[in-house]
């Protein structure tokens, strides 16, 4: 079939898509409704430019962040893997040591652990709306904070149903952890431990962001004063509830 002369075929400038379209020649530079994030407009006299694309290559357009679903797990997350930074745990007793809690109250390590705890511990909860920090997800175990406090709270009956109290800590602040609760609507409260008294203390594994220190993912079993089992490392982040109730109903 001939070609309509009209139109020929695609032409690239400056490595930018290109067409002659004498018909359209005279239209817009602009389209606002146009969703592709690059709109091909026309340049010149009879010549088709993606000047969308050209501003953002100047820098002049800065391209919009993918919002991401803190509730949804990638499948290509890295596995951390059992480095033995846990083993000293077991039948180690449990500190004298108060933590800020989500309820704005002091809670005391020592006097919980005496009845059926569990600790789940996590790095940082992300927050609507804003990116994932540059290669978080290619951190082994860093990923997944909401999916695992977020299945905490949907066994967290059943898990008082077995008479066990569950409280989770991470090193943030308490107010910052007092949007997460809210937001996700968590029935138990969250320790604050930025001050970092009960991760020294019991030589908990962490990890450094960018200057930023974290807590490691993983999950302890308090009772009578003691560790009596820890969870580490924890892979993935929202079975791990599951996993601690499997065992403590053995």
């Amino acid at each position: 079939m001939k070609k309509n002369n009209l139109e020929s075929e695609p032409k690239t400038f400056l490595g930018m898509p290109m067409r002659w379209d004498a018909r359209n020649a005279f239209k817009g530079l602009w389209e606002k409704d146009d969703e592709r994030l690059f709109t091909p407009k026309h340049f010149g006299i009879g010549w088709n430019l993606n000047f969308h694309a050209l501003l953002k290559s100047a820098g002049i357009i800065k391209s919009k962040p993918q919002e991401r679903d803190l509730n949804t797990l990638p499948s290509d997350l890295p596995v951390p893997q059992d480095d033995g930074a846990c083993d000293h745990l077991t039948n180690m007793e449990v500190p004298e040591i108060k933590l800020r809690s989500t309820n704005d109250r002091m809670v005391n390590l020592a006097t919980i652990s005496k009845k059926p705890t569990v600790l789940f511990f996590y790095p940082r909860t992300g927050e609507p709306g804003k990116p994932a920090p540059a290669n978080w997800d290619l951190i082994p175990g860093a990923r997944g904070c909401t999916p695992q406090s977020c299945s905490f709270r949907d066994l967290y009956s059943e898990f008082k149903d077995e008479g066990y109290q569950v409280f989770g800590v991470s090193t943030q602040n308490s107010d910052y952890q007092k949007e997460f609760v809210t937001r996700n609507h968590i029935q138990f409260e969250i320790l604050s431990d930025a001050e970092f008294k009960l991760t020294d203390t019991l030589n908990l594994p962490t990890f450094v962001y960018k200057e930023m220190r974290l807590i490691k993912r993983m999950a302890l079993i308090l009772n009578g004063g003691k560790i009596v089992k820890f969870f580490y490392p924890v892979f993935p982040p929202n079975k791990n509830a599951e996993t601690v109730l499997i065992w403590i109903r053995k």
